[in-house]
């Protein structure tokens, strides 16, 4: 009897340990790094090594990929008055509010359109460092690929530009680099 309590007290802390996922902690002083090019800085973590085959138009491309996990960051700058002109052909800026909730509706229904794609969290704006963020999560549901995607997508409006970052990694890894995401564009700023 005694066994048995020992192999299902076993079974449940090995179920628990399975079954928690735990966040990356990186150190904001010792574990980031600047990308500081044309005019705007963004602090990266020090593992990610530069990969231009993800997006070749990217002024940003980074990546890390082992065996356990895989992510991806990619920020690309789009002139915003042709951003806007493009978002008004569309009909995006006919729905009201900013011009980078509309390029991220725009954006994100033409992600939907090249691949099956499920919004995970709604977009929604907010100020950091006095520009304006429209941030959501959209999920790759490929029902035969392995793993899913999972993407947190952000449009930054700058003064002169939209920044579009795409940061990507399975779905099974999210909650992992929730937190290393949210540090990276809470971190994105403009500099002279």
């Amino acid at each position: 009897m005694a066994k048995k309590i020992h192999a299902l007290i076993l079974m449940a802390l090995l179920f628990m340990l399975v079954g928690c996922e735990s966040v990356e902690g990186l150190d904001p002083e010792r574990d980031y790094k600047e990308a500081k090019i044309n005019g705007f800085l963004m602090m990266i973590p020090r593992y990610f090594k530069r990969n231009a085959a993800l997006d070749p138009q990217a002024t940003l491309s980074y990546s890390h990929e082992n065996d356990e996990r895989v992510f991806h960051l990619v920020l690309v700058e789009k002139d915003k008055a042709d951003a806007k002109n493009r978002c008004q052909r569309k009909g995006y800026l006919d729905q009201g509010g900013s011009l980078a909730h509309a390029f991220y509706r725009m954006h994100a229904d033409e992600m939907a359109e090249q691949a099956e794609m499920e919004e995970m969290v709604a977009p929604r704006d907010t100020a950091v460092h006095e520009l304006i963020q429209t941030r959501g999560e959209m999920m790759e549901d490929m029902p035969f690929t392995s793993p899913d995607h999972h993407y947190f997508l952000t449009i930054i409006e700058g003064v002169e530009k939209l920044y579009v970052v795409t940061i990507w990694t399975s779905r099974t890894k999210k909650n992992y680099y929730r937190e290393t995401t949210q540090f990276m564009l809470n971190s994105f700023r403009l500099v002279p």
